[in-house]
């Protein structure tokens, strides 16, 4: 913010069990869901006769298996990988207003813009940047934000080429540093709060094993406005 087992009876079919699985596979679109088949030996299984059940089960890939992840939350792949990368919050602004942030992803000095606007633009479903990224390639994040109407000269940034923890990068259970809650508490809340449903009540982030979250703040850590929501992005990251 700105401050500044094997079934036994009658017949019964083996389709039974590939729909059971059709259906748990339906209701497990969490990718921290380990997801698997289950097949039978026969079509149909005869009184007293026993039937050979098999299952094979996948376990979501973690991304810390997928990349390293520096102190200042800069990504470096360990084998090919596919980023998705979606804005979370934009929510730079002070008692009255947001104001306009420009958020870019950095990968091997190439830098792109995937969001212009304020919070009120951010659409948290959307991805904005899906890329093939080899291995060793370096991913940094970087937000810019402006205010054109009472600082027209002064531009505000977070980025993780800096090691001021103006942007924190957190694997699914790693703890946010220790912040200050907003100064404006009327228009923006601290991280917890804006983005409750990504952080738990330990401050911890709760997202996906496959997912690094990046909380930005365009003000000094340690000041009344470090709050951790200026510029929030999460980026999924799968082996390619």
């Amino acid at each position: 913010m700105y401050s500044p087992a094997s079934p036994r009876g009658g017949v019964a079919p083996a389709g039974i069990f590939a729909c059971l699985c059709l259906a748990a596979s339906a209701l497990a679109e969490d990718t921290n869901v380990p997801r698997g088949t289950l097949t039978v030996d026969r079509d149909l299984i005869r009184v007293g006769l026993k039937s050979q059940l098999s299952w094979d089960i996948t376990y979501p890939t973690k991304a810390a298996d997928l990349v390293n992840k520096d102190k200042d939350g800069n990504c470096v792949p360990k084998t090919r990988v596919r980023m998705q990368v979606r804005v979370l919050a934009a929510a730079f602004g002070n008692n009255v207003r947001y104001l306009d942030v420009d958020g870019r992803i950095i990968v091997n000095g190439s830098s792109t813009r995937i969001f212009s606007g304020d919070q009120t633009d951010v659409n948290p479903s959307k991805v904005v940047f899906d890329k093939i990224v080899e291995r060793n390639s370096t991913i940094s994040v970087t937000g810019f934000a402006y205010d054109y109407q009472t600082r027209p000269t002064t531009t505000y940034s977070c980025t993780t080429t800096r090691t001021d923890k103006s942007v924190v990068a957190l694997f699914d259970g790693e703890a946010l540093p220790s912040h200050q809650a907003s100064m404006y508490p009327g228009m923006q809340l601290n991280a917890l709060d804006y983005i409750a449903n990504y952080m738990d009540a330990g401050n911890k982030a709760n997202i996906g094993s496959d997912q690094v979250i990046f909380l930005g703040d365009f003000n000094p850590y340690g000041s009344a406005g470090y709050d951790l929501n200026d510029y929030v992005i999460i980026i999924t990251f799968t082996a390619a």
